[in-house]
């Protein structure tokens, strides 16, 4: 492996935008733009009380991120950030976009009544109908698991481990099961 980001200071969540001439990153609560061809690092925003997941580029100028109440769209050039879903109650987390089909998919937590807690769901929709409609509820986890997902290359399907959070936050581990879903595809 070859070093191409060296910094001084302590680098999490490094994502390639999708024309791969940049990598989004943070240090601590600071989200940087790495461009390839001139490696420099530029600031783009401070962002309080952010969620640990990942960072996720919806296009080349686009970037997805969790922050506190909500799953967050930053234009990196116009340093413009929108929540596009959120909740007071729940923190959903962003597993993943899917630009050929255009759905967002992200877990939340929903309130069950009937057991008097919160149970978090993984949620899919279609970006351009936020807003508009209900995400559409793919699959309830054990609370409080966190999953780690990768697609298929057309974007149809996610396969899944899911991270597993002891009491100890500091002794998480993986499941031994892979879990498979089908996305709902991109709707008129």
């Amino acid at each position: 492996a070859t070093e191409f980001l060296p910094l001084n200071h302590k680098l999490e969540l490094p994502a390639w935008s999708s024309d791969g001439s940049k990598v989004a990153y943070f240090s601590q609560n600071v989200l940087y733009l790495y461009e390839y061809a001139s490696r420099q690092s530029t600031r783009i925003i401070e962002i309080n009380d952010r969620r640990g997941s990942k960072l996720i580029w919806k296009s080349e100028n686009e970037l997805f991120f969790c922050a506190s109440g909500g799953i967050y769209l930053l234009n990196v050039a116009s340093r413009n950030v929108k929540r596009v879903i959120g909740s007071e109650t729940a923190w959903p987390i962003i597993n993943a976009y899917v630009k050929e089909t255009d759905i967002l998919v992200f877990t939340t937590d929903v309130l069950i009544e009937s057991k008097a807690s919160y149970v978090p769901f993984i949620k899919a929709i279609p970006f351009h109908a936020i807003g508009r409609e209900s995400a559409r509820t793919l699959l309830a986890l054990e609370s409080p698991d966190e999953i780690v997902p990768s697609l298929s290359d057309d974007g149809r399907h996610m396969v899944f481990t899911r991270l597993a959070h002891d009491q100890d936050p500091k002794a998480s581990q993986l499941s031994n099961s892979v879990y498979y879903l089908d996305l709902p595809t991109k709707q008129g």
